[in-house]
């Protein structure tokens, strides 16, 4: 499986990827334009309405996914709701999504971690689209994510430089294997 991180469409280059995550704070009109020239690729983004991130995970041409964050930030504002389930079967693939600071949500990201943990599949992905600081070391506690490949796409919106967290796919053992240096696209292969 193909995978790529990348803040806006025009930034995606071919070979298509298998998925594509956008950061929190992506248009729609971002998530459409790669649905449209990658119409076979699960796409996953956090847009912006109403003041509350929305996540969206689209499959051929379905919103597969979706749900409110969490947690209220200085950018959104939570629904408090940990009850919602943004996790994704796909054949032999399970795909889970928290959004930036839910990952800190204890109660809610704990059921989705176990929920991807405890599917059937044989990959299993945490995508985590963001808008985040430097200072979240979210990899700091690799055991939370063991057997789970974790990739987070950040946005340079709120931060830039040394500020920002780097977007990074990690493998099933909390290791990054790909991290952004700057803003371009990331790429990995997963097995």
């Amino acid at each position: 499986m193909r995978i790529t991180c990348a803040l806006t469409s025009g930034k995606l280059t071919s070979p298509a990827a298998d998925l594509i995550v956008f950061p929190e704070g992506v248009c729609w009109k971002e998530i459409q334009a790669a649905q449209s020239s990658y119409s076979k690729s699960v796409i996953v983004g956090a847009v912006i309405e109403n003041g509350q991130s929305r996540e969206v995970l689209l499959h051929q041409g379905l919103n597969r996914i979706d749900y409110l964050k969490v947690q209220t930030d200085g950018q959104t504002t939570g629904n408090g709701d940990p009850k919602q389930d943004p996790v994704y079967y796909l054949e032999n693939l399970c795909i889970g999504v928290l959004i930036c600071m839910d990952i800190d949500a204890v109660e809610f990201s704990g059921a989705v971690i176990k929920k991807i943990r405890s599917s059937r599949a044989n990959l299993k992905l945490l995508c985590i689209p963001a808008d985040m600081a430097s200072c979240w070391d979210i990899l700091a506690f690799p055991k939370r994510f063991e057997g789970i490949h974790v990739i987070l796409c950040n946005h340079t919106k709120t931060y830039q430089g040394s500020a920002r967290c780097q977007s990074f796919i990690a493998d099933a053992h909390g290791r990054k294997i790909v991290v952004q240096v700057q803003d371009e696209p990331i790429y990995a292969g997963l097995a």
